[in-house]
């Protein structure tokens, strides 16, 4: 019974993070629909079930080194060779569909993804400026299994090539 307790506790706890504003903004009933909404989607899991970070590998940390140089480079050449295609362009807006781009357009593109707020403090920066006061990576930033980071709005996996930078979240 502690065990189920704990499981609810955490659930509760992310529904009213994640809804907590649109109760107080809207009333009961949207209130209601918001945590139906939420339950559909998955938002009312336990805290357990969300993802689990783990330590980055040396792989890891050496891609992201190689990876790094490339940005203050600005060399979009190199950072194509450290990417997987199609390469998905996903919007910040969930309703818009991810784009695949070819290595040609992702070299033209480039550019823009730097400008790119990481979405990780309460002030703006871009992803360029985050890769230059980030050296390493972060734990938070790696997954339990060891097969894919999540760098503020960058995801890399772990593919049978090595590492490989997969995706790009967007600023509308």
């Amino acid at each position: 019974m502690p065990l189920l307790r704990g499981l609810f506790k955490g659930s509760m706890m992310k529904f009213q993070s994640v809804s907590g504003m649109v109760c107080q903004m809207a009333g009961a009933r949207s209130c209601a629909l918001a945590f139906a909404w939420l339950c559909a989607i998955g938002l009312t899991q336990p805290a357990a079930a969300a993802h689990t970070a783990g330590p980055c590998t040396e792989a890891a940390q050496t891609y992201w080194k190689t990876f790094r140089q490339a940005v203050q480079r600005n060399d979009a050449v190199r950072l194509a060779d450290l990417a997987a295609f199609p390469f998905d362009i996903k919007p910040t807006l969930d309703s818009t569909e991810t784009r695949q781009v070819a290595r040609e357009e992702f070299i033209r593109l480039f550019p823009g993804l730097l400008k790119t707020n990481p979405g990780l403090t309460a002030n703006p920066t871009s992803m360029q400026r985050f890769t230059q006061t980030h050296r390493r990576l972060s734990a938070s930033f790696c997954n339990a299994q060891g097969n894919q980071v999540r760098v503020g709005a960058w995801l890399f996996q772990l593919k049978p090539q090595g590492w490989r930078f997969v995706q790009a979240v967007v600023d509308e």
